[in-house]
């Protein structure tokens, strides 16, 4: 780890401006190794589009089609370029006689409110969004799904039908950690992204589990393998026949990195390895503070959102340490099913079992938030109200000067810390002990 050199933490569209406290020992954690930047590959989406991994290159696929094809992308809250990777695959799919008149871009918004127009156009680009039909996915029972199989666990698995019954299904992401389902993209597209609220629920549920009552041990970010969460959203892609996959790595500016496309599975598996090289870091040990930015918009669009930060920094925090995270959250807590949870934070216990009889998405998150405001001290920089923030059993704070005189208030002078100036997008490990 070195010195911070970091002057400007990501926060909402500006940022923050940064100057290391002298009451404090500071060290900056950010990415090292591999920098992925497509391995000396000047355009990382054409590249992966010509050397696809495990499957033909779509322009073969494509010339075998029949009937509509759909294109699932993320939504607002997933930055992932598409903008960069749509345009080329119309190009090669209008080579394989595919025209613009049979393609369906899906926006897979899971569970998350309907892309806007401009959204739609931020995420799409304006010559895609103006040449192509744009549908948004709708996970309550207004839309319209079909049952594609079961999972080896009993889910039924219910997918958008536009989708499900496209003559050619293509997945467009993004990969970076992800707190409960180890690892964004690929498989995430369909579920949650593209799935019915009950199919959703049932796999989230299986975050639950842990001798705690409160998480499966299979469970974390950066973990693929025996995680449950994950194994079914991977059964799911394979009973919903996806054809063809295209992944982006981002960098900490939201710029291409890397991009890996082909075969669903073995593509994202690809990226997941990659992302791992870049965005876990080894540490010598956990400090007292941490100081997190959650990465600057959309990252901390809302706290929902912001909260896979305050998964992955606690990883470098001492237990009943305190906790800085900057994150504006201009969209409040997020989702209308998160903030009413925190009625119940006196008792994590008894939110996990309300959680176990009548499940709900945000509750979950709800609970992993609030079981770690009870084991540290967190304090939150953003642009929502004092009021809100303390409902959640996070102290509001106005600026950095004032998180730093409410740490200086509860730690000895002197005290080591760590700041994070990407903490959404990095998982600290520490030399001997487990990742998260």
């Amino acid at each position: 780890m070195a010195a911070p050199v970091t002057r400007n933490l990501p926060y909402g569209l500006d940022g923050l401006a940064f100057s290391a406290d002298p009451r404090f020992r500071w060290d900056e954690v950010r990415a090292g190794g591999d920098s992925g930047k497509g391995r000396g590959t000047a355009d990382p989406v054409r590249h992966a589009l010509d050397h696809p991994l495990g499957s033909p290159r779509l322009e073969v696929l494509a010339r075998d089609a029949r009937g509509p094809v759909v294109i699932a992308v993320p939504d607002a809250t997933r930055a992932a370029r598409a903008e960069r990777v749509l345009p080329r695959l119309l190009r090669r799919l209008e080579v394989a006689g595919i025209g613009v008149d049979r393609v369906t871009v899906l926006v897979a918004t899971g569970i998350h409110r309907p892309a806007t127009a401009g959204e739609q156009r931020a995420i799409l680009g304006e010559e895609t969004a103006d040449r192509c039909r744009v549908v948004n996915h709708c996970a309550g029972d207004e839309g319209e799904f079909v049952t594609v199989g079961h999972s080896s666990a009993g889910t039924p698995i219910r997918i958008n039908r536009l989708f499900a019954e496209a003559g050619l299904k293509i997945l467009v992401g993004a990969v970076g950690l992800h707190y409960f389902a180890g690892f964004t993209g690929g498989r995430k597209s369909v579920l949650p992204g593209l799935a019915h609220r009950e199919t959703i629920f049932a796999n989230h549920l299986k975050v639950l589990g842990g001798g705690d009552g409160l998480r499966h041990t299979g469970v974390g970010p950066a973990r693929l393998d025996g995680n449950p969460v994950h194994e079914e959203m991977d059964e799911a892609a394979a009973l919903t026949g996806v054809d063809f996959i295209i992944n982006t790595i981002l960098d900490d500016h939201g710029e291409l990195a890397g991009a890996f496309a082909g075969h669903w599975r073995e593509a994202h598996r690809a990226a997941c390895e990659r992302v791992r090289a870049r965005q876990t870091v080894p540490l010598d040990g956990r400090r007292p503070l941490v100081l997190a930015s959650a990465g600057g918009h959309p990252k901390d669009i809302n706290m929902i959102q912001s909260h896979k930060a305050m998964e992955y920094a606690v990883a470098a925090l001492d237990e009943g340490g305190v906790l800085l995270l900057a994150a504006a959250c201009p969209e409040g807590p997020g989702h209308p099913d998160f903030f009413p949870w925190f009625a119940h934070r006196h008792d994590v216990q008894a939110m996990a079992q309300r959680l176990r009889e009548n499940y709900v998405v945000y509750g979950q998150t709800a609970l992993a938030l609030t079981a770690k405001a009870r084991r540290f001290r967190v304090g939150l920089i953003s642009t929502m109200p004092a009021d809100t923030v303390n409902a959640m059993g996070l102290q509001p704070l106005g600026s950095l000067a004032e998180g730093f005189d409410w740490a200086a208030g509860l730690l000895p002078a002197g005290s080591p810390a760590w700041v994070i100036p990407h903490a959404g997008s990095l998982l600290p490990v520490v030399r001997g002990g487990e990742e998260g």
